[in-house]
């Protein structure tokens, strides 16, 4: 299927947000109207939201983020002045919402975090592609804390990719045999030029990640939320998605990499956000602990299981 014919095309919102990212202006009421004016109107005479509507106009703006991380300021502000027109009903006053989706246009900024997952999903990319992998990453962790968009999956790819599987740190691997010429091992992509994007998260949004982990987060059975071998192997960990056991996994990773002698050189950026990191998340087990009554209260959370995990060295 493809977008509405009566609908702005792809590469008319590609030009419509290349202009807003060039313009000195912050100002976003034109650009939102240009942007969603005409589907707000189809969606409301044919009381239907399509996907491929909605892919037009979220397409462009993922690339953009990818990019660019510079644009992520301004992008940050047109989405929440996208969402700061509300909810669009139809002529019975109901929601519009996507097939089989609840999120409403425009309040929930709908299938934009399908799109974000979309960008990302599946292997770790080639080095060739691994500046939008991060800068991406880093635009998703934004817009997680915002909070614009749900991004709890593509954090667990970008932690585990980092932390859970057995890489290089800095040195990539040598090509084998058997691989075309020319073309990139993604297991060979290094630890270390992984880290940025999970450590996105935990400097934008580290209390949405220790909630998630807190309350034992499930992925539908089809998403990708597998553990990566060193986790399954070092903990023993029989459930996917988040958990507190990952959580303190990836705490003792991020001190083990923050600790890591820096024989060869050029490791002092690595070293920084790794400590920068592990802040982050020993300041979460402060925060819990310290509101652990209102957490108990407010989300059903197993916060006496979470201060015994911090205490317990075997616990991961």
């Amino acid at each position: 299927m493809s977008p509405s014919p009566s609908l702005p095309c792809r590469e008319e919102y590609a030009r419509i947000i290349s202009d807003y990212l060039s313009s000195s202006s912050t100002d976003t009421s034109s650009t939102v109207s240009s942007l969603t004016a005409s589907l707000s109107s189809a969606a409301k005479k044919s009381s239907n939201l399509t996907p491929d509507d909605l892919g037009a106009l979220w397409k462009p703006l993922v690339s953009a983020a990818a990019s660019d991380a510079s644009s992520h300021p301004k992008l940050i502000e047109l989405l929440r002045a996208i969402q700061d027109l509300g909810v669009v009903r139809d002529s019975s006053g109901n929601p519009l919402t996507p097939p089989d989706s609840e999120q409403r246009l425009w309040h929930d900024l709908p299938l934009l975090d399908v799109e974000l997952q979309n960008a990302l999903r599946g292997a770790v990319p080639s080095r060739m592609q691994l500046g939008r992998w991060e800068t991406l990453h880093a635009f998703v962790a934004r817009a997680t804390g915002a909070p614009l968009v749900d991004g709890k999956l593509c954090a667990l790819w970008a932690l585990r990719e980092a932390l859970e599987v057995d890489r290089p740190s800095t040195k990539r691997a040598p090509e084998t045999k058997e691989q075309t010429p020319g073309q990139d091992d993604n297991t060979a992509v290094s630890m270390d030029a992984l880290l940025p994007a999970a450590f996105a998260y935990l400097e934008y949004c580290p209390a949405l990640v220790a909630v998630w982990s807190l309350r034992s987060h499930l992925f539908a059975q089809e998403e990708d939320d597998n553990l990566g071998a060193l986790c399954e192997k070092e903990t023993g960990i029989a459930k996917n998605g988040y958990s507190i056991r990952r959580w303190r996994f990836w705490q003792h990773r991020v001190q083990e990499i923050a600790g890591m002698k820096d024989e060869a050189g050029g490791r002092e950026k690595v070293a920084k956000l790794a400590y920068k990191a592990l802040e982050q998340m020993n300041e979460q087990d402060r925060q819990v602990m310290i509101a652990s009554d209102d957490l108990k209260s407010l989300h059903g959370l197993d916060v006496e299981r979470w201060g015994k995990s911090a205490l317990d060295s075997s616990a991961w």
